[in-house]
């Protein structure tokens, strides 16, 4: 309920509203640089060489900020994919498998509508927290002590116990990718114009390995900007490479990324269209 006050409550802009009416707020916070011109200039006279140069960054920071608040008081162009989300109820907040769905579901949507509206261009969702409490409805241990606890089975060769919950992990990543594809924008779907990324914490979490960590990539392809259906295994080589994979997609002017031993300048290039 709070995501969605934050981006569809009484600040929101519906792009395609006939009526328009800029923040008083914004109006008023937009020209507090042109407001103290006078005492800027008269302060700027008094100081030296490089506290003038400080003063200079902070007050250039400063008018990008404002140039940003601009554009909240221009109307929005209008976007036929936009709806907005409707409000949801207050639902309970757990950690079984059954109420992390549906939240993660209602997530979804929101920001979904989030993204179609404009209200945000970048999106980051934790299915569950670092060390997972995720558990199965009534029961006590959770997804992180099965990892460590569940025998491995002879016939299947790995931890059933622990699989359930990836299994559950994966079909959330699933409604994600649905309900991004369900909405319709232009001559293609929300999921054709986003690019999606899901990751794992770790390789084998039985031992908390940093090895085969698995990276899904979804969704680019009605834009153009990243090839699908490939399977990369990039053994021994640092995740990093994805990040800087998708940048590029995205067209960043980004050459290289990462810190340390994980910095990289080697992009994936057959991910490239």
């Amino acid at each position: 309920m709070a995501l969605y006050a934050r981006l569809f409550g009484a600040d929101f802009q519906d792009p395609n509203a006939v009526d328009f009416k800029p923040d008083p707020r914004v109006m008023a916070e937009k020209s507090v640089l042109s407001a103290i011109k006078d005492s800027r200039e008269k302060l700027a006279g008094q100081l030296g060489a490089v506290d003038k140069a400080r003063l200079d960054e902070y007050f250039t920071s400063l008018r990008q900020i404002e140039q940003q608040m601009t554009i909240e008081l221009q109307k929005p162009e209008p976007l036929a994919a936009c709806t907005k989300a409707e409000k949801p109820n207050e639902k309970p907040v757990g950690t079984d498998v059954e109420t992390t769905f549906a939240n993660h579901r209602l997530f979804a949507q929101i920001l979904a509508h989030a993204l179609a509206c404009d209200q945000t261009r970048v999106m980051n969702i934790s299915y569950t927290d670092g060390a997972s409490s995720l558990r199965k409805v009534g029961e006590p241990t959770t997804q992180h002590i099965h990892t460590h606890e569940d025998p491995i089975d002879d016939k299947l060769g790995y931890q059933p116990g622990a699989a359930y919950f990836e299994n559950q992990i994966m079909l959330g990543f699933a409604t994600l990718l649905e309900t991004l594809k369900n909405v319709k924008e232009g001559d293609g779907t929300l999921l054709d114009r986003t690019v999606v990324m899901a990751l794992s914490e770790c390789g084998y979490a039985k031992q908390h390995t940093l090895e085969s960590i698995p990276v899904f990539l979804a969704g680019g392809k009605g834009s153009g900007k990243i090839k699908t259906g490939i399977h990369v295994a990039a053994a021994g080589e640092p995740g990093t490479r994805i990040g800087l994979t998708v940048q590029q997609c995205l067209g960043l002017s980004v050459n290289s990324w990462g810190v340390g031993s994980m910095r990289t300048a080697r992009p994936l290039t057959e991910l490239f269209v």
